[in-house]
């Protein structure tokens, strides 16, 4: 749940759901190309090499990204003729262009979507172009929101999207590469545990600043993520840590990389294929709900805590 609007995947599709119920994708679709450009001897720009390329964006303002700019050479007191320009599903089309023989793609204006053709002819002066060279964000099995970004486990790959802008990320650099496919992955405050062959911690803010290191030898059952207020597990931390059901049991992920093993001493259990976990409070009491399946025939078997109590009424002991 992010900014009102529940963000979902199945690793094969994703959307997001808002207040009003529509489903949306969760990005705009990028342009198939650039447009075709062409020399006028008339239009006003000064002479040199221009840098032209379009996005799509929605009615809320949302952005595509695109890809590598079209080049034209402009003569002294010319312009750019522009035609093929691409269309989508979206509302707007922005075009961005450089300074002559310039490297930054600014703002120059926006055209209704369906428009195929326009002249560039005066001086560009706009904000820059942030999304070039990203892409839309994959669809995956784990799809979680970490410090002003969405994070998407798919099979044993995690992507991450740019700050503030969920739907794209940049394919050359946006992405952790692990052994193995990835059953948990769960955000703290200062990084997030992944979980594939092994537990790992990522630390820091962002892919290019972050640390991996492995905290534990131990895999987990996929789907059994969670997050839990510390204070509803006895856990002195800030905000919320992290819950998975793995080979030793309940583990709690703590912030820093720390781990909490809280069933070790007291079961043992088999392997899982998937699950899921619920967080259900109610008249004041927390308890964490894992619900799991065996790869094979279902399996009878359970975890629950034992309570001995005495029943009394009006003072005399009934059981």
């Amino acid at each position: 749940l992010v900014n009102g609007e529940v963000w979902w995947s199945n690793g094969e599709a994703s959307g997001r759901i808002g207040a009003d119920d529509a489903i949306r994708p969760w990005g705009v679709p990028s342009p198939a190309g650039q447009p075709l450009l062409s020399a006028l001897p008339y239009g006003g720009l000064d002479a040199g090499t221009y840098q032209v390329a379009v996005t799509f964006a929605r009615a809320d303002g949302e952005e595509s990204g695109t890809g590598l700019a079209a080049v034209v050479d402009v003569p002294q007191g010319g312009g750019i003729q522009l035609s093929a320009i691409p269309q989508g599903a979206a509302d707007r089309i922005r075009l961005y262009a450089s300074p002559p023989n310039g490297e930054a793609l600014l703002l120059h204006g926006e055209l209704p979507m369906g428009t195929t053709a326009a002249v560039l002819a005066r001086t560009i002066r706009g904000r820059r172009l942030e999304t070039q060279l990203t892409e839309a964000l994959p669809a995956g099995q784990i799809v979680r929101h970490y410090n002003a970004r969405m994070w998407v486990a798919a099979d044993r790959v995690l992507y991450a999207s740019l700050p503030f802008r969920y739907g794209l990320y940049r394919p050359h650099q946006d992405y952790f590469l692990f052994p193995a496919r990835i059953t948990v992955l769960e955000p703290v405050a200062d990084g997030l545990f992944v979980v594939a062959d092994a537990t790992y911690f990522l630390a820091g803010a962002g892919p290019e600043q972050m640390a991996l290191r492995t905290v534990d030898d131990a895999g987990g059952v996929e789907g059994t993520g969670a997050r839990v207020p510390a204070r509803h597990v006895g856990v002195e931390a800030p905000g919320e840590v992290a819950y998975w059901l793995g080979s030793r049991g309940a583990v709690l992920g703590l912030p820093g990389g720390g781990l909490k093993a809280v069933t070790e001493s007291r079961v043992a259990l088999p392997a899982y294929a998937v699950g899921a976990t619920l967080l259900r409070e109610r008249e004041g009491i927390c308890q964490l709900v894992t619900s799991v399946r065996e790869p094979g025939p279902a399996s009878g078997f359970g975890v629950t805590d034992a309570v001995t109590v005495e029943v009394r009424r009006n003072g005399v002991l009934l059981t």
